[in-house]
């Protein structure tokens, strides 16, 4: 029998909103050491989204956490040295889902 990951599901398996957002980020930090990964669950609409966030920074000495500044321009040219950036990490959450 399949495990029902829909958001009202989840949320009573966990026990809400702030206990299933750390367990995603948990088992998302997991499967991405050593990176940033936020948890947005959004109860009204029923979805969730993964975000890894990285600061921009003038050198890049550690990709994981660091983005230059020219990448980070080319995602929204306002960004600037010391903003931090969240990405999108929609390829993530299938197999963050998986290990609930």
């Amino acid at each position: 029998m399949a495990t029902d990951h829909s958001v009202p599901a989840l949320l009573e398996r966990f026990g809400g909103v702030d206990a299933l957002a750390a367990r995603l980020q948990e088992v998302a930090g997991q499967l991405r050491p050593g990176q940033e990964i936020e948890a947005h669950v959004e109860v009204e609409h029923g979805f969730i989204e993964l975000f890894r966030w990285r600061s921009v920074v003038d050198q890049v000495l550690e990709p994981l956490v660091h983005l230059s500044l020219d990448d980070a321009r080319a995602i929204d040219p306002s960004f600037e040295v010391g903003d931090d950036v969240g990405e999108l990490q929609a390829e993530l959450l299938p197999k963050v889902l998986a290990q609930l």
